[in-house]
């Protein structure tokens, strides 16, 4: 059974589009991403092999990854050490998303 073992928040902060470096610990092979109940921007998740790499979206069966308002979506296998979220546009106000990360 997995248990919880770690829990941060995350901003994309007011008129910009990329949020803060996420690192993923050696481990940690769970990650979900609860998104606010506002979020009217389009929200994508970028993926780096290492921290200040060259930042990719990620997809899932050729479409890419999407966080919309309220909603939740989780890495399982997480092979990347670095995530963020990237908005298409300046965000209208600061959108704040919680991660959590698990080990099986």
């Amino acid at each position: 059974m997995a248990q919880s073992e770690g829990f941060r928040q995350i901003t994309i902060q007011s008129g910009q589009t990329d949020s803060e470096e996420v690192g993923v610990p050696g481990g940690y092979d769970m990650v979900g991403v609860l998104a606010p109940a506002t979020l009217p921007e389009t929200v994508n998740v970028k993926v780096a092999e290492m921290t200040g790499g060259t930042y990719r979206v990620l997809q899932s069966g050729g479409t890419d990854i999407v966080i919309t308002a309220g909603k939740a979506i989780t890495f399982t296998q997480m092979p990347f050490t670095t995530f963020r979220l990237v908005a298409t546009a300046g965000v209208g106000a600061d959108r704040v998303f919680q991660v959590v990360m698990k080990r099986r």
